[in-house]
Formats: C-alpha cells, structure tokens, sequence
C-alpha cells in the first residue's frame, strides 16, 4: 500500500507540474506549450512514467491471482462515484454533439474516417451514461441482473475506443501539444482498464493485477490530464478549450482508482472509507 500512495504522490506532482505549464508556459492561441516550457515537459514525462512504475509495482503482488467475479463488483460505496460518472458521460455526450455539429459546419467536405468516429464518441457516451446510472441503482437495490447487461458493461470501452479512433484523424505537435499526449495516454490505459473490467464477469478471474494496474495508471492519468484543465478554466486563464471532456476523464479516473485501490483495501483493512466498496450479487 505504501508504493501505491507513493505513486500517488508522484502522479499529483505531474498534476502540479502541468498546473504551471498551463498558466505560465502555455500559448494562449493554440494551447501548446511554448519553448521556454521544453524542460518542464521533460520533467512532466519523468514523473508521469515514474508513478506508473511505481504502480506497476504495487500491483505485482496480485500477479496471477485468481479472484471470484463477486469479489470485484463496486458497491455501495460507489453510489456518488457512479453517479459523477454518469454526470461526466452525459456532459461528453453534449459536447461530442457539439463538436460533431461544429465540424460538419465548418468543414467542407467532411471526411468520413472522422466525422464517423466523433458520432459514435457520442453514442457510447450515452451508452455509458447509461452504463454508471445502472451501477447507481444497483447500489441501492438487489432486482437488477446487471450481469445480463453485457452490452452496457463494453459501452467505457467503446467510448475509449472511438476516441482514440478520433485522435488517429489528428495532426498536432507532438511535442509540444500535451494535452493530446496525455489524453491518449490514458485513452489506452481506459481501454486496457475497461476491458479488464468487462472481462472479471468470468467465474475465475486470474488477470487481477493487469485490472489493478491498468485501473491506477487511468486514473492517474485522468487526474493529471483533467484536473489542472478544470483549475485553469476555475482560474480563467484565458487559454482555448481543450479537444476532451475534462468531466468525463476525471470522475471515470477516479471511478477506476477506487474499483483498484479496493484490492490493497483487502490486504489492509480499515485504512480508508473505501473499504465500504462491499460486493453487489450481479449475476
């Protein structure tokens, strides 16, 4: 438990440090860092790939376990959790559709490798709104067979998807445009995390240290990415709105930091609220 407060620790200094990029060495008319900032970017990776090490460690110790599926299950300390991602999808649903209306009305000819992926970023953000609704009810009643509901269960993960399928469309600096980096970043941990997910339904789930690792580094990822964004806009900063739901990346960060964090929990009773993440019978 140690390493992954440690590795926490490490990832909310990648937050401080992009807080400063973004109000003083970031250019207000494109959002890329400027030159004078280089450095700092380097230093943002070194920390960003030091708290992911650090997970990875932390979860070594669940390499190769097997787990029952009941075991993973969030419960009824994931009703506020649940419900912040559901806010978060529905926010990114809104802005998706914006973003889809805005480029087909910008764009003369819109190119069908982008302008497909966007609407589908909207669809599976509705999907998973619907998805952490479900898990919200499921908090608070025994009559859903959310089990059944497979196809919900892969909504964050086709939302992950679509996503990265946007970010393939774009052409950036790829040095200097950290938010892109960090945003399909953690695109990949979300999709590795949610299949993870998807796939602990199997009586016997053996991969628990890939979902506890992969569940870390998203929601690192997600905070470092998102939060310093919501402390700008806060602050009004001025700078151009980024291309990702801030919202949606936070609280889903933090959803997949507690679902991982309630494994250490395990082993360490008592050592915070989220020992409350009792089983749900999703069958």
């Amino acid at each position: 438990m140690l390493v992954t407060v440690c590795a926490a620790v490490v990832s909310a200094g990648a937050a401080v440090i992009r807080c400063v990029q973004l109000f003083y060495y970031t250019d207000s008319s494109t959002g890329y860092v400027n030159g004078s900032g280089k450095k700092l970017i380097i230093e943002l990776y070194i920390f960003i790939a030091a708290g992911i090490l650090l997970f990875a460690f932390s979860a070594f110790p669940f390499h190769g376990k097997n787990t029952d599926k009941s075991e993973i299950n969030p419960g009824k300390g994931m009703f506020l959790l649940s419900l912040l991602c559901a806010a978060g999808m529905f926010y990114d649903f809104i802005y998706q559709c914006v973003r889809c209306y805005l480029y087909v009305d910008q764009t003369s000819y819109p190119a069908a490798n982008r302008i497909v992926p966007m609407v589908l970023c909207a669809v599976f953000a509705l999907v998973s709104c619907a998805y952490f609704a479900v898990l919200c009810q499921c908090s608070r009643t025994r009559r859903f067979e959310f089990g059944r509901l497979w196809f919900l269960r892969l909504a964050p993960f086709f939302w992950a998807f679509c996503n990265v399928l946007v970010g393939m469309t774009d052409y950036g600096n790829v040095i200097y445009d950290v938010d892109s980096a960090l945003k399909y970043l953690a695109l990949i941990f979300g999709l590795l995390f949610f299949f993870s997910l998807f796939a602990s339904r199997e009586e016997k789930f053996s991969r628990v240290g890939s979902l506890v690792f992969f569940g870390c580094s998203y929601g690192a990822l997600c905070f470092v990415l998102a939060f310093p964004r919501i402390i700008a806009f806060a602050a009004g900063a001025g700078l151009p709105a980024p291309d990702f739901s801030a919202p949606a990346f936070l609280f889903t960060g933090i959803f997949a930091f507690a679902v991982s964090c309630r494994f250490f929990l395990k082993r360490r009773p008592g050592f915070c609220f989220l020992k409350t993440l009792k089983p749900l019978p999703f069958r």
